[in-house]
Parts: C-alpha cells; sequence; structure tokens
C-alpha cells in the first residue's frame, strides 16, 4: 500500500456461481468452471478463503461470525475483507464476495477511517500532514477526556492550536508539534516558549502534544520549574506533555469504543431483525454485507 494513503475497502463486488456449489478450497476446479470477470473475483474469494492470508499486507485473516453456509474473513492490520455465503434458496456457498481497495489521502478521511489506519499501523502516524494532524489531536482530546475542544491552529496561530474548555470556564491551550522523528526527547525551547505563550494569553494550563518519543530532561526539568510559579492575576501555571506513545494510547482506546471489528469503517456480517434488513438480505443473499 501507499506509505502517504489509507486503503479503505467500503464498497463491495460480489459475484454469483449459477451451476452449484463452488468447491471449497479446489481453485484449480472453481477457476475451470468460472470464466469472465467472476473468474477473478472466485479465484481471489476462494485463495483467501484457503490460506488465510491478506493480499495486500499478507496478514492473517480473521473469521468473523457466520450463519448459514456463510464464511467472512477480515484483515485486521489493513482492513481488507472477502467471502462466500448463499444465495436465499440457491446452492450453498455459492456466492463470493471482496472488499474493493480504494486509496484516499489521509485529508480527506474521515475521523473513523483515520482512527483504524493509525490505531492498525501506528509507524505511519507521524506521516499525517501537520494540520490533518492538528484536527485529529482536537478529535482525539475531545472523545478522550469528554470535553470541548476548540480548535485554532493555522498558519500564523501565535503558538496557540487550540483550547480544551472545561465546564467551569476555563481553558486549556493546547500546543502540536507533530515531528516526522521521534528518536530525541522534546526540546526544553518548545516549553520555554509555551510558557511565554501562556502568559502573554492570559491562561495558565497548556498541554503540549509531540510525536516526540519523550520529553528531553532539560524539558522536564523547566515544565517543573514554570508549574512553581505564580503569575499576578493568572495564579500558578502548568504544563502537561503527550508523547507519542501517548497518542498511540489515545487512538487505540478509540478504537476499542468503535468495537475494534472496522463496522464503523468496513463492510459488516450483518442479518439485522428489522424488516428493511431482512428484505435487503432477502432480495441479495443471506448475508447482509455492509451498506450499499
Amino acid at each position: 500500500m501507499s506509505s502517504d494513503r489509507i486503503a479503505i475497502f467500503e464498497e463491495r463486488e460480489l459475484s454469483n456461481y449459477d451451476d452449484g456449489e463452488i468447491p471449497d478450497g479446489d481453485l484449480g476446479q472453481a477457476l475451470q468452471q468460472i470464466g469472465g470477470p467472476a473468474r477473478t473475483l472466485t479465484a481471489e474469494a476462494i485463495t483467501a478463503i484457503a490460506t488465510r492470508k491478506c493480499r495486500f499486507c499478507r496478514g492473517e485473516l480473521d473469521q468473523l461470525e457466520h450463519w448459514y453456509d456463510g464464511t467472512l474473513l477480515l484483515c485486521r492490520e489493513c482492513g481488507y475483507w472477502a467471502g462466500r455465503g448463499t444465495r436465499v434458496g440457491g446452492p450453498a456457498g455459492n456466492r463470493v464476495v471482496r472488499g474493493v481497495v480504494d486509496f484516499i489521502d489521509p485529508d480527506e478521511a474521515t475521523l473513523n477511517q483515520l482512527v483504524r489506519s493509525m490505531a492498525s499501523m501506528p509507524d505511519r502516524l507521524r506521516g499525517l500532514n501537520p494540520f490533518r494532524a492538528e484536527k485529529l489531536m482536537m478529535d482525539l482530546l475531545s472523545e478522550t477526556f469528554d470535553c470541548e475542544v476548540r480548535p485554532v491552529g493555522g498558519r500564523r496561530d501565535g503558538g496557540v492550536d487550540g483550547y480544551v474548555l472545561a465546564s467551569d470556564g476555563t481553558r486549556t491551550i493546547v500546543q502540536v508539534k507533530w515531528r516526522e522523528t521521534g528518536n530525541r526527547g522534546e526540546s526544553v525551547s518548545v516549553v520555554r516558549e509555551l510558557a511565554g505563550t501562556m502568559i502573554a494569553r492570559g491562561e495558565p494550563s497548556a498541554l503540549l502534544v509531540t510525536t516526540r518519543n519523550w520529553m528531553s530532561k532539560p524539558a522536564q526539568a523547566e515544565m517543573s520549574v514554570v508549574g512553581q510559579r505564580e503569575v499576578l492575576g493568572l495564579g500558578k501555571l502548568q504544563i502537561d506533555a503527550l508523547v507519542y506513545q501517548d497518542i498511540i494510547d489515545m487512538l487505540q482506546l478509540a478504537w476499542t469504543r468503535r468495537g475494534g471489528d472496522f463496522e464503523s469503517v468496513t463492510p459488516w456480517l450483518r442479518l439485522g431483525s428489522d424488516d428493511e434488513d431482512a428484505a435487503r438480505a432477502n432480495r441479495d443473499w443471506v448475508f447482509d454485507v455492509g451498506p450499499h
């Protein structure tokens, strides 16, 4: 997959073989019996079922819940999925389905798509566009701490990317430093600049979010010194920091809250109990796979 785009599998491709059951795992026999566009789709789905390997990232495929001669496999690394099912009243296992891959720019990705991609492939996190990363962090902070976060950002943000708004009306400055590498600590100069911004803006509290792996010892010492200062009209100052692993933990939490099952971003094996789902399933196949 491209290193600067996100792979999604939110559309589906379906094929039906009406002359009998597709042989289970017998790819050669299946291909002899099937021609046209369905040949490639069928080969891919049967290969996935037989090998339990993702054709994109070569990761392991997990079998999801199944019901009435149906199987759906999902790669939890990249989101690829494929499977087979049965048309109501038709031969068992005569339908195959797969997710159709599409690549989108992270700048255009929804929060759910970005959370899924970055939670499963965190090594790509630092490659995000800094402006998209700022928006992601505002959303994650709001979700993680169940609070209102007001983005500011922009090229001339004056050192303020957003504010965390507390219920008592107090505000906390949020500053995001999106570094391409994390093999050194965040510098003390960033802490000093942030302290100056706090005084200039009249805000006693700030949160520094950085993709560095740790805060350098001088930076930690400076945060401690700042925390001991009391400014007339503001009171004591306080700077807290979130580093790379903290961001990953927030992404994992966000993914867990979404069920960690791709339901929000990937077509899902589902047969609903309401009339609409039941009608859709009977019209198509016994499994209602994802959004239409």
